[in-house]
């Protein structure tokens, strides 16, 4: 359903700014007390100075929280995730877990594809999320 959203709204004529480093920011922000519950920390990294795009401010956060939902999941008990605003608009998330095998990489943007049928999630984290 969230890719079918994201083509049908890329066709709409006026795609709105936003500011990517407070949209980014709320969704770290967010997801800190679930991190914390589960002994794993967030930091995030600001941007050198404002950074605005044009995008749906519900695309970006959905994005942005499958990317730290995964790398919450992969880092290691006590560690933290690293998420990052660049002055180019790029988003990074860091954690320090054991990583995709060379042999999964070329799967891991697939829709519904998983590494693991242990952890919770649908496999769409990194399908809908462009530039990965």
């Amino acid at each position: 359903m969230v890719l079918a959203q994201v083509e049908e709204k890329s066709l709409a004529p006026t795609v709105p700014e936003l500011d990517l480093g407070e949209t980014v920011l709320a969704v770290a922000t967010d997801y800190t007390p679930i991190a914390l519950a589960h002994g794993r920390r967030i930091a995030f990294e600001a941007p050198p100075s404002r950074v605005v795009i044009r995008g749906y401010e519900w695309a970006v956060e959905s994005v942005v929280t499958n990317l730290i939902e995964n790398a919450a999941r992969a880092e290691p008990a006590g560690g933290v995730v690293i998420v990052r605003v660049l002055a180019n608009g790029e988003v990074e998330v860091v954690d320090y877990g054991e990583g995709v095998e060379l042999t999964h990489r070329d799967m891991i943007f697939e829709p519904f594809w998983r590494k693991s049928e242990a952890a919770p999630g649908t496999g769409l984290g990194l399908a809908i999320a462009p530039g990965s």
